[in-house]
């Protein structure tokens, strides 16, 4: 899947990138099988694990740009491969930005970094959505499940910054009477705090799987 990305420092932006989207739902990942050209890929680490294992074996050279589940940056490192050697890192980071090191940033940029967002294009939007589905299908059964479901989607949508109207609008507010995919912004995030704490006072053992640090 195709995005842009917005590099800012603090409230500046400071770079627009092209990157492919790559969400990985497994703690081990090769690169070499999934990276198939000369771009920049945008990795979005799914499972809730600490720690993923990277490996790097058989890959070209990369100049890696970490961050945390919140976009917020962590740090920075290379990949420096060769064919015939194995390179395997573990990391604790949510997003990766992978660029090969013939397009590395800058250390003008890379000194300045504080957090990224990010941006779908709207010809990607089918494909998005069925990643989402797949990857975050809503149990109807029982109420927590529905409930965490629900919620575990609800974060990757707000996380992938999705327009509202793509986002999904199972969940309905009691208050307002709408449903999450036709609420303003800060209907939205405000439906989704109160759900968030619901589920926390009601299945705290499920909320702490779901959002283990927060």
């Amino acid at each position: 899947m195709t995005t842009s990305i917005q590099l800012f420092s603090k409230d500046l932006e400071l770079k627009t990138l092209e990157t492919v989207l790559l969400p990985i739902t497994e703690t081990s990942i090769k690169i070499h099988d999934l990276i198939v050209d000369d771009g920049m890929y945008l990795i979005r680490v799914w499972h809730s694990n600490l720690n993923t294992l990277v490996d790097f074996s058989k890959s070209k050279s990369y100049q890696l740009i970490n961050f945390d589940d919140d976009k917020n940056f962590t740090g920075a490192s290379y990949a420096t491969t060769n064919a015939k050697g194995n390179f395997i890192l573990q990391t604790q980071s949510k997003w990766i930005l992978i660029i090969p090191l013939e397009k590395r940033l800058d250390q003008d940029v890379m000194s300045s970094i504080s957090n990224f967002e990010i941006h779908i294009h709207e010809d990607q939007k089918a494909a998005v959505l069925q990643k989402l589905k797949e990857e975050f299908p809503i149990t109807p059964y029982t109420s927590v499940g529905r409930l965490s479901t629900t919620l575990w989607r609800m974060k990757a949508e707000q996380q992938l910054n999705l327009p509202i109207s793509w986002r999904v609008g199972s969940a309905i507010s009691v208050t307002s009477g709408k449903r999450a995919s036709e609420m303003q912004q800060d209907e939205w995030n405000a439906f989704f705090e109160d759900l968030c704490d619901t589920l926390k006072q009601n299945y705290p053992s499920k909320y702490e799987s779901l959002f283990p640090l927060a």
